[in-house]
């Protein structure tokens, strides 16, 4: 018996026994109050999404699914079409954007035989010959006719949608914004069962308030869909493998099968799943083996049957035929990594006669040594990883000026890259008890290597790696709080020096700027309105119009001029496209008697074009890459 027990008196607790008890003492106050938690910042995201939904709808956002060379285009007119009958979307045409006539034009002066036979058919028909014509016959051909461009599930979605409620893509949006704060539970879920609660926590609040996430929700695209569901399908496999039952095996393939149907990429995460899990229960017998894969495979069969029967009906492939081009234009050895290559990559399609494994075999052999394939990959990663959104269908920055309330989700990926990295490497030593969750990663982030690191395309990659910036968050604290201070220092600063790396310059040939943001929001917007202003003569809503149109535009436009030209073509263009609507403001002002504001408006006009004219030659700009569309 020690002295102080003899004299009956209590030992104190040593300060960093304390210490190591706060971690635990932070989860467990997190874990007793998780749902008030999680219930005030859902209802703070909804509130601020609602905001940012009303914006859309009201602005021009809203009319970007009429842009006939986006995506958003060919959903809603798929959907369209499903609604009026055509269930098995057996006669959906196939989208025929710039970029496929570019590589019909290839391929047609590669084989210029080819060009001759289909000419013949389209006569034979009785149908024009057109260029359009001609490509859209040679898609078809190459594609199938019957055969699905793309995943089927997020159209047939949106025809259900547009059923129920009419065909209004705000519907659509608006069940997309829900989905996400679900996501936010979900996030919370999937990271709580991984790392714990302070983790949870904050990967919930990094995605509650993830810019470009909310962003595209409110777009009519697939991307938030498919995040939410590779977050869904970890989920269902993580409580597949914490108790492993009959039901919770059905309902894991199930999903599993379901989310395939969204997105086919998804089928390397089944398949690591299977090849895993197959791994881990080696040792357990045939019998118990037996009694996951059996269920798993019967829902996963169960989830694609309605693509496997369509498939038997048509006489077509279950896969979809649109995924070449991605890869084919940043396969070559000229891509930065932030941009395409069309031009090259149209070539190697047309050269390859749109057959995958020769696309495969002409990009392998496209790079003249190992080392420039490898240099192509380092540089998709780095611009991945930056914080710069390449934009494709729909620009976040713009959506920023034309919707103020996006910016009250101030989180983005620059905060949330470096922090997911650190808690990848982190992470690492807790690998079986959250593998599902680093194959999702791995499943999303060997898509983007082999395609484009596009903000949407990069949605389902956030959300897969959101919950290791959780974790990083959660053990930078744990080991500030128990006094471990070489690991928090080296923690912090790898964080810090990622930071510098994620968030500094963006990378060479990013397309910021593009003329088509303005040029779509002119012609389906703000064009329509103001030819009804001017009909009315209501030259105050025209003038007021043109305002709210110039309110989109960058803001190095006003530092451009005769001495500080726009840097590369794409800018140059959007100089144009603004000294044609301050032409038009400084003429209605002029009308309405404001002489000195439409002075002011027509300088800016002439100070715009001296700076296009003063640009890069146009031999210059011909030479330079083709920015994504």
């Amino acid at each position: 018996m020690s002295s102080s027990e003899a004299s009956g008196r209590t030992v104190a607790p040593s300060v960093e026994s304390r210490a190591d008890q706060l971690p635990g003492m932070i989860d467990s106050w997190l874990g007793s109050r998780r749902w008030i938690i999680l219930t005030t910042l859902l209802l703070v995201a909804a509130v601020s999404r609602m905001g940012v939904f009303w914006q859309v709808q009201q602005g021009p956002l809203g009319v970007m699914h009429r842009w006939s060379e986006s995506d958003m285009s060919h959903f809603d007119s798929w959907a369209r079409q499903i609604v009026a009958g055509d269930w098995l979307s057996a006669a959906v045409p196939l989208p025929l954007h710039g970029w496929h006539l570019l590589v019909a034009e290839k391929r047609f002066a590669l084989v210029p035989a080819e060009r001759e036979e289909l000419a013949a058919e389209l006569q034979a028909a009785g149908r024009p010959v057109t260029a359009a014509a001609l490509a859209r016959q040679l898609w078809e051909q190459w594609c199938g006719r019957g055969r699905l461009y793309q995943d089927p599930l997020y159209p047939y979605l949106v025809a259900v949608t547009y059923c129920l409620a009419g065909p209004t893509p705000a519907v659509v949006l608006a069940w997309q914004l829900l989905l996400g704060l679900a996501g936010i539970v979900l996030v919370h879920a999937v990271t709580r069962r991984a790392f714990g609660e302070l983790a949870a926590g904050t990967a919930a609040f990094l995605t509650a308030f993830n810019g470009p996430l909310v962003f595209y929700e409110n777009m009519l695209l697939r991307d938030s869909l498919i995040g939410f569901a590779g977050l869904a399908i970890v989920w269902l496999v993580g409580r597949a493998i914490d108790r492993p039952t009959t039901s919770r095996w059905l309902a894991a393939g199930l999903g599993n099968g379901i989310a395939l149907l969204l997105k086919v990429h998804l089928l390397l995460f089944i398949v690591g799943v299977i090849v895993c899990q197959l791994w881990l229960t080696r040792a357990t017998g045939r019998r118990q083996i037996a009694a996951w894969v059996g269920p798993f495979v019967i829902g996963l069969a169960v989830g694609v049957s309605p693509l496997i029967v369509r498939s038997i009906v048509l006489g077509q492939s279950p896969f979809p035929s649109g995924g070449l081009p991605a890869f084919a234009a940043a396969a070559g050895p000229a891509v930065t990594g932030a941009s395409c290559d069309f031009e090259a990559g149209s070539q190697m399609l047309a050269a390859a006669n749109y057959q995958p494994v020769q696309t495969l075999l002409l990009a392998w052999h496209a790079h003249p040594d190992m080392a420039s394939r490898c240099r192509l990959v380092w540089r998709k990663w780095a611009a991945l990883c930056h914080r710069f959104e390449m934009p494709n269908n729909a620009n976040f920055l713009v959506g920023q000026r034309a919707a103020p309330a996006l910016r009250l989700f101030w989180i983005h990926f620059g905060i949330v890259s470096p922090l997911a990295i650190t808690g990848l490497l982190l992470g690492f030593r807790r690998l079986l008890g959250c593998w599902p969750l680093y194959w999702l990663v791995l499943t999303n982030l060997a898509v983007i290597l082999l395609t484009i690191p596009l903000a949407r395309y990069r949605i389902p990659y956030v959300l897969a790696v959101t919950p290791f910036a959780g974790l990083a968050v959660a053990e930078l604290t744990r080991w500030v709080l128990t006094g471990r201070w070489w690991p928090a220092t080296g923690g912090l600063a790898a964080v810090l020096a990622l930071a510098v790396w994620t968030n500094g310059p963006r990378p060479d040939d990013a397309g910021r700027l593009r003329a088509v943001d303005y040029t779509v929001t002119i012609e389906h917007f703000f064009g329509p309105r103001i030819s009804a202003a001017e009909s009315k003569g209501d030259w105050t809503a025209k003038a007021r119009l043109l305002g709210e149109l110039i309110q989109l535009q960058p803001g190095e436009i006003l530092t451009w001029g005769r001495h500080r030209p726009p840097p590369d073509e794409a800018a140059v263009e959007v100089a144009l496209v603004f000294a044609d609507v301050y032409e038009q403001l400084a003429q209605t002002l002029k009308g309405l008697g404001e002489d000195e504001a439409a002075a002011s408006a027509w300088a800016q006009t002439q100070k715009l074009r001296q700076a296009a004219a003063a640009a890069i030659p146009r031999e210059a700009i011909h030479a330079t890459k083709i920015g994504t569309s």
